[in-house]
Order: C-alpha cells, then sequence, then structure tokens
C-alpha cells in the first residue's frame, strides 16, 4: 500500500530566497511528494527536506542552480 512507503516529511531549510523558493506538495500524504521550486534569480542554493517513514529517517538536501 502508498501509505506504507510515502514518509512524513518537513522542509527543514528553505534555502536563499534570493535565488529560488520551494513550495510543498498540495496533500501531504499524496503518494507522490512533489514540489514546485521556482527560480526568483541567479545563484545556487539548497533546499532540505526531512523525512520519516515507518522503519527510517533521513534528511535529503536539494541542490538548486538557477542560471539565466
Amino acid at each position: 500500500l502508498g501509505h506504507d512507503f510515502v514518509p512524513k516529511y518537513e522542509i527543514v531549510d528553505m534555502g536563499n530566497p534570493l535565488v529560488a523558493i520551494i513550495e510543498p506538495t498540495a496533500d501531504p500524504q499524496s503518494v507522490d511528494l512533489v514540489f514546485k521550486i521556482t527560480g526568483t534569480g541567479h545563484g545556487t542554493t539548497v533546499f532540505k527536506i526531512h523525512w520519516q517513514g515507518p522503519r527510517n529517517q533521513d534528511t535529503c538536501p536539494v541542490k538548486v542552480i538557477v542560471s539565466g
């Protein structure tokens, strides 16, 4: 079942909003965790998403480079 694999999550580091912003999924219990990332300027930033599943937990860094 999907709920056995989909972790609960929290964006614990929103990165630099002058480079990009991240928006969470509309439904945090969704089977797919989809984030909308919008570039706001040039540069590099890192978002950190902490997830916790039934047996594991971790923090996942997501590096975003915006150029134009």
